[in-house]
């Protein structure tokens, strides 16, 4: 159990940094079946499987997930879209081990990458019933929200790139009888974007040598 123990850690820290969500949470999903390091919180409101405490006592984790540049993001992404999210389903995947949830993309701007008018993002995490799961720093969505959505390609599935670093929230300042401005905010300075300023940059970034 020790040994088997000790080499998940191992194997969390030699891939500190690609630990895609959905890579982290099979290692995860494994050492949490070790008795006593699972903490369940099973309520008729809103059960949540922690999985901040192990992760973050992890070695180094704190320092292993850089933040990425949107010029890195833009030239490592397989899509990038405009897009409002219409609907979300979380389930259990098939081994019974983790919950996952599709988010479903109505598309508004292909900005890079192959033309979608809807794509389905999953992301490990999400509530079944009274039980959920909770990967920190995971990329999650909220129904109506509008972002743009950094993509890459996981055991088949379509995820956000870099964890919540490839969500982009749209948010908008009123601006009376005009139309409101629409902006996101830059994760590296946390300013405030002008969303068409922002979408420019991508394109230029996506183009440069």
């Amino acid at each position: 159990m020790r040994a088997s123990h000790a080499s998940h850690i191992a194997c969390a820290k030699l891939n500190a940094d690609r630990m895609w969500a959905l890579n982290q949470a099979r290692a995860l999903s494994r050492v949490l079946a070790l008795p006593g390091e699972t903490t369940v919180f099973r309520s008729r409101y809103a059960a949540l499987l922690l999985v901040l405490f192990f992760v973050s006592s992890l070695p180094g984790f704190g320092t292993s997930i850089r933040k990425y540049t949107l010029e890195e993001q833009a030239g490592q992404a397989e899509g990038i879209y405009l897009g409002r999210v219409l609907e979300q389903k979380s389930y259990w995947n098939e081994e019974g081990t983790l919950i996952l949830t599709d988010y479903t993309i109505a598309v508004r701007t292909t900005i890079a990458g192959a033309a979608r008018s809807r794509l389905v993002i999953t992301e490990v995490g999400g509530e079944v019933g009274d039980i959920g799961l909770m990967i920190p720093g995971a990329a999650s969505y909220s129904v109506g929200e509008e972002a743009v959505i950094f993509t890459h390609r996981e055991a088949g599935r379509l995820m956000t790139l870099h964890f919540e670093q490839g969500r982009y929230k749209v948010d908008t300042i009123p601006r009376g009888r005009q139309e409101p401005q629409r902006f996101v905010t830059d994760p590296l300075s946390n300013l405030p974007v002008d969303l068409d300023s922002f979408v420019d940059r991508i394109r230029r970034a996506r183009v440069s040598p």
